[in-house]
């Protein structure tokens, strides 16, 4: 039974809580000057990321199941009772002393200047909440093909096992698996229904924090300015068609560079600065590897320039930071390039494949010449990507090493974005838009964010020219998304206390039936709509996403028949089979879909199509003498006696 609007909330509003607690204990544990105010929103990103690499460590051990997940929440949010409790109680004398000739600590809950800041300040967190309060029944953009087989099963599987091996799953080849660890810790209390949480919902609050310390040195008489850029991060409509990472990569991207900025006036840079910057690479590395090219890919433009511009004695010590960025993330990230490794035969996606058949990696049209600079230039060109593109060139703007570091984030973000149009140029336009738009967003929306913050007053003028050209560019082509976005926040308002339901939870009954029928703890293979309703703690299950898209060596063979199909999974421990019917199938797996209109988004009908018909006809041959059972639309295959 679903739990209802407000404990999903409440807990949901607890987890925030256990990210601030985690991110001040490290920055205290860090005890370093420049960051003694690093704002909530940063605090709140770093302790996201501490969670992500305690997650990894647990389910290498098989323990993130349900009690231990929720144990590291209620542990994070005691430390942030104990930490906020400490600082209401304790009272700095100095400080009294000084107060009236100290300036406000940007760490204050929201910094805001009280004359004029206050009400535009109200509206930037109507935006937040109402983008918070709406994510938790969020139906808008749910996607059969990627949240009923994928990204909703994973957190369900996490939670039930303890841990995240999918060797049958081309997303799970494709992710490292913080995205799917995050989700599971909404869901120990939330349903799949709530999916969106986690990415709408926790990255509008987070966004918000960090867009508050970026701009925290404004000037008063810039109130607006910082209100108009503050809108366009939290306005700006984030292209999503499932419940994957999109604005949770924003974030933790501009947590990195933040992270960055603050240590820009060291000379030296030691392992306790280091320490938090390899920390977010390696949180926001867990959720897609393109993230991770990007945050290194910068981390190595602006190192690699210091190196070259220090003096000859220095060079070392100034490319010093880079390798033990490197050598940290590595130790951060290692749990989850373990569980890959385990899972999907690779440490991490795209050094190596692994079991994905890379013939289904990308979309690229493999015709080369001027048919792939065609389609990446159309994409280039589009409104929304052309107008951010622009945008990055105001860090030409920016003061000192600032400027560097927003060129060198731009250059990570940009390239990345040129290369993706390249392999995934026979995809829809828009398909691709959704993968690189956080790639331009966050240097964008901290250029901005920097440029409004550091004005010289004898060029006031000349800095606000171009921060409202920027935006209004900006408008010009995000706009209507926007309008569409904040209207459909707005109508779903009575949704959230009615809540919904997937149509595929009508399959659950079948599901319980069918794998009752199998002794516990037995292997079963299951290629199903909706596997986040099965149960992974009575048996061992694996399911397929993308038929052919990955699977155990020596592979699964296509076009050799039912018994070749029969053997491996007999060689492989599989004697029974949970087998949807192809022909009665919700989406994916329906056999006149791969027939006759294959959906855009399904790369060449030649090669997806090909695999996916020959194994529903070598499947319905297995499921004709040996089906041992069927509910609603599902079969049950028995393979040996």
């Amino acid at each position: 039974m679903h739990p209802g609007y407000f404990p999903v909330l409440l807990w949901s509003l607890l987890i925030l809580v256990s990210f601030w607690g985690y991110g001040e204990f490290l920055r205290r544990s860090i005890n370093r000057p420049e960051f003694a105010d690093i704002g909530w929103g940063l605090t709140c990103a770093w302790g996201m990321s501490v969670v992500l690499a305690l997650g990894g460590a647990m389910m290498v051990l098989h323990l993130a199941k349900a009690p231990n997940v929720t144990a590291l929440v209620l542990f994070g949010a005691a430390a942030a009772v104990f930490y906020l409790a400490e600082k209401i109680t304790t009272k700095d004398p100095k400080s009294t002393k000084k107060k009236s000739r100290e300036p406000k600590s940007s760490s204050a809950a929201f910094d805001f200047h009280l004359s004029a800041f206050s009400f535009p300040l109200l509206i930037l967190c109507g935006l937040a909440l109402l983008a918070f309060t709406t994510s938790i029944y969020w139906p808008n953009q749910i996607d059969p093909n990627d949240d009923w087989i994928a990204y909703l099963m994973f957190p369900e599987k996490i939670l039930q096992t303890g841990t995240f091996l999918e060797p049958f799953s081309l997303r799970r080849v494709a992710a490292l698996g913080g995205q799917s660890f995050l989700q599971a810790i909404v869901m120990v209390v939330g349903a799949p229904e709530n999916g969106h949480i986690l990415d709408r919902g926790f990255g509008a609050i987070l966004l918000l924090g960090l867009m508050l310390k970026a701009t925290c040195d404004v000037p008063k008489q810039w109130w607006f300015v910082r209100f108009l850029v503050i809108g366009l991060s939290l306005a700006a409509s984030v292209p999503r068609i499932h419940t994957g990472s999109h604005l949770l990569g924003v974030v933790l991207l501009l947590a990195l560079v933040m992270t960055v900025c603050l240590n820009l006036d060291l000379q030296k840079w030691h392992i306790s600065h280091m320490a938090p910057i390899a920390l977010v690479l390696a949180g926001v590395s867990t959720l897609r590897p393109i993230f991770a090219i990007v945050g290194s890919g910068m981390l190595v433009f602006f190192f690699l320039w210091r190196g070259v511009t220090a003096a000859p004695g220095k060079r070392v010590d100034a490319v010093y930071p880079l390798a033990l960025s490197g050598i940290l993330t590595l130790a951060f990230i290692s749990p989850f390039m373990i569980l890959s490794w385990q899972s999907s035969g690779t440490p991490m996606f795209p050094l190596s494949a692994g079991y994905a058949n890379d013939q289904m990696m990308f979309g690229g049209t493999k015709e080369g010449g001027w048919t792939n600079w065609s389609a990446a230039l159309r994409f280039l060109c589009m409104p929304e990507i052309a107008t951010m593109s622009v945008g990055l060139l105001l860090a030409a703007l920016l003061m000192g090493q600032e400027r560097i570091l927003g060129v060198c984030a731009g250059l990570a973000g940009f390239g990345m974005v040129f290369l993706s149009a390249f392999k995934m140029s026979a995809a829809d336009i828009y398909d691709v838009y959704r993968y690189t738009y956080p790639l331009l967003a966050f240097p964008l929306f901290w250029i901005l964010a920097r440029l409004a913050a550091t004005p010289h007053k004898a060029y006031a003028l000349h800095r606000l020219i171009p921060i409202v050209a920027g935006i209004t560019v900006f408008l010009s082509a995000h706009f209507s998304s926007m309008r569409s976005d904040l209207q459909a926040q707005t109508a779903s308002l009575p949704l959230q206390i009615r809540g919904f339901q997937f149509p595929v939870v009508q399959f659950q009954p079948s599901y319980k039936l069918l794998q009752s029928r199998v002794p516990s703890g037995e292997k079963i293979f299951a290629i199903v709509d909706a596997p986040y309703l099965l149960d992974y703690a009575r048996n061992p299950i694996d399911t397929v996403d993308s038929i052919g898209g990955a699977s155990l060596p020596p592979g699964m063979p296509f076009e050799m028949g039912s018994e070749a199909l029969k053997d491996y999974f007999t060689s492989l421990g599989y004697r029974y089979l949970l087998c949807v019917d192809f022909d009665n199938a919700v989406l994916l797996y329906t056999r006149k879909l791969w027939r006759d209109r294959p959906r855009r988004e399904w790369y060449f009908k030649e090669v997806w199509g090909r695999y996916a018909l020959d194994f529903m006809v070598n499947m319905d041959r297995l499921a004709d003498w040996q089906t041992i059972e069927k509910a609603g639309n599902v079969r049950l295959i028995k393979l040996s006696q």
